[in-house]
């Protein structure tokens, strides 16, 4: 199997934000600064400019399968300082065709909520049928202590709202408002946020997020329908129907419960 398929090896330049950032870096020996000014930029790409840079990484990519030679963006500085490697695979793994795998994060690492949060991960990713891969899952108090603002996420994973480069030649996402008719389910990545609230409720909230980093929407589930939903996403379909099968009689309304 090719070293791009197993996701074994993944050198700068081989996503579209390595190679965003390699064009703009400078000797600045801000690096801080030079990342979260670079992410800001990056987050106020509509997707026909960030189109470009999928392209690009794509085709290091294919160069990489093919064992042909490709010249691979240099950055003074490890990749590390600010994106593990999980957090790089997960974003392979966000922006590739078809359906996104669904990411896990926790926000919340109180101790007297630790119980309470083992039993939701219980019942939602180790129970059988898994609900979430586990190399899908954000949990790290030093790196994942936000508390409320979830959102600070992208700071570290700029392309998580990314969807696949195949899938964004007709109708723009942004064209789609709830209850979000037609907008098929592949246009989205799924966020699965465990704060405080989560945790006290024994409800996992659920993030919809399209490209650029913009939030649909936000549903709830309770932690053992985690495995149902992955079965329906799936099947595919849209997210309008999906939301207004499995939120009873709250429908559209932000936050409704969405059960099997």
């Amino acid at each position: 199997m090719p070293r791009w398929e197993a996701e074994i090896d993944l050198p700068f330049g081989t996503l579209p934000f390595d190679v965003f950032i390699s064009e703009r870096w400078t000797e600045d020996p801000d690096d801080r600064f030079q990342w979260d000014s670079n992410v800001h930029l990056y987050s106020c790409l509509e997707w026909p400019s960030r189109y470009e840079y999928h392209k690009t990484a794509s085709a290091i990519r294919d160069s990489i399968r093919d064992d042909r030679p490709c010249v691979l963006p240099k950055i003074p500085w490890p990749i590390s300082r600010y994106q593990t490697f999980t957090e790089r695979l997960m974003c392979s793994k966000v922006i590739r065709p078809g359906l996104a795998d669904s990411v896990w994060l926790r926000t919340c690492y109180n101790a007297n909520s630790h119980s309470a949060y083992m039993q939701m991960t219980a019942r939602a990713i180790y129970s059988k049928p898994c609900g979430i891969s586990l190399n899908m899952i954000l949990d790290d108090e030093n790196l994942y202590n936000y508390g409320i603002r979830w959102g600070r996420i992208f700071k570290r994973m700029p392309m998580l709202g990314d969807r696949s480069t195949h899938h964004f030649e007709s109708v723009p996402v942004e064209n789609y408002k709830p209850p979000f008719e037609g907008l098929p389910l592949y246009h989205v990545t799924l966020l699965y946020v465990v704060d405080e609230e989560a945790i006290e409720q024994d409800l996992v909230k659920i993030k919809w997020l399209s490209n650029p980093e913009r939030l649909l929407w936000e549903n709830r589930i309770k932690p053992q329908d985690v495995s149902r939903m992955r079965d329906a996403l799936d099947r595919g379909g849209y997210l309008g129907e999906l939301i207004a099968e499995h939120a009873g009689e709250e429908k559209m309304s932000l936050g409704a419960v969405l059960s099997w």
